[in-house]
């Protein structure tokens, strides 16, 4: 899998070689390329998944056609994750979707607030990755004492409580590899 990006473009407090190597570390199973990109369009929502054979799209991103190859190398399909550039930009410790998510429970309180929003927000997208490649894998009857720590949206449906329990799992430890990677442990 090759983890690409446009964070360079925004001139984000990211380390885009950390990020890749840790997401490659923690989401090992997904095979295929996945094109992560914050965009400043993106309004309604925190983060969106879509994984299309490059048929599908009337034009590919720049940064897909440059890695066309290996998109090919994978049936022609790559995962994009987009993440709101605004909603980013405005996470502070106090912000209510770190109050509200509860990211408190199941960050190290040396994780910065924007790392563990940014953190939960890709393990969510790249479990709804997993899913595409590997189908769903956790459910409501064998994980019941998430249940109770999730809001209505993500009980609404199996795949949503599929991908938000995944972020509650593996959101923390994509932190701590990409605090590992960035030299900070």
């Amino acid at each position: 899998m090759r983890v690409l990006s446009n964070i360079n473009r925004h001139k984000l407090d990211i380390n885009e070689v950390a990020l890749a190597s840790a997401i490659q570390k923690t989401f090992s199973v997904v095979k295929a390329p996945i094109y992560i990109q914050f965009d400043k369009r993106l309004k309604n929502c925190y983060g969106l998944h879509r994984c299309k054979d490059i048929k599908y799209w009337y034009r590919l991103p720049k940064i897909i056609t440059e890695n066309i190859d290996e998109v090919n190398n994978n049936k022609g399909c790559f995962h994009s994750i987009t993440i709101s550039l605004n909603r980013y930009k405005s996470i502070r410790q106090n912000s209510s979707e770190i109050k509200e998510w509860k990211l408190e429970r199941y960050y190290d309180d040396d994780h910065k607030a924007k790392d563990a929003y940014l953190m939960h927000l890709l393990a969510h997208e790249l479990q709804h990755a997993k899913q595409v490649e590997n189908g769903k894998q956790f459910d409501k009857i064998r994980n019941r004492p998430y249940v109770r720590h999730l809001d209505n949206h993500s009980l609404s449906t199996d795949d949503e409580f599929d991908a938000e329990v995944g972020a509650i799992i593996y959101g923390p430890r994509l932190a701590r590899s990409y605090y590992k990677f960035c030299g900070h442990y």
